[in-house]
């Protein structure tokens, strides 16, 4: 027998299990990289919109499933050095900020502002068109033939929908 703890999974549908992977950023990129998920960070502070994006929105009987099976989901505090880092990757313009980074590249990002059916429709788009982990050998063989392409989608807001 091994004295070394094995690993809690990250991922999970199972309805007591914690929401956010808890870690440092460095360990949720690892999870996200070797389970073939998409990283989804939220990046949040004291107050009430985050609360209720974090307590209402994510808690959605449509988006929960897909953020508890269907990508590595990490808390940030804004102002944190690990925000910092992911900011160095895409700006944070807005707290509440939540992004969804994929193959290196961020498919969905959701700015402080957005309503609640914004915030609903790029998560599920982000996470609805993830493969599962079974379909990563074949998506991996398929990325890797062709040559890489990266359009950075701009935040949603409110201001923005309405333009």
């Amino acid at each position: 027998m091994s004295d070394t703890p094995t690993p809690t999974p990250t991922t999970t549908t199972a309805p007591d299990a914690p929401l956010f992977f808890t870690g440092p950023i460095e360990a949720a990129v690892t999870a996200s990289i070797t389970q073939g998920l998409p990283l989804a960070c939220f990046i949040a502070d004291d107050g009430a919109v985050s609360s209720t994006w974090q307590d209402e929105y994510m808690q959605d009987e449509e988006v929960l499933p897909l953020l508890r099976s269907r990508c590595v989901l990490l808390r940030l505090q804004a102002g944190s050095v690990e925000a910092g880092f992911l900011a160095a990757f895409c700006p944070i313009q807005a707290v509440p900020y939540l992004v969804v980074v994929k193959n290196g590249a961020m498919v969905a990002n959701v700015a402080a502002g957005a309503t609640r059916d914004e915030f609903m429709d790029g998560i599920k788009a982000a996470l609805t068109e993830t493969e599962t982990p079974e379909d990563v050998p074949a998506a991996v063989a398929a990325t890797a033939a062709a040559p890489a392409s990266v359009n950075l989608p701009q935040p949603i807001t409110a201001a923005a929908a309405s333009a």
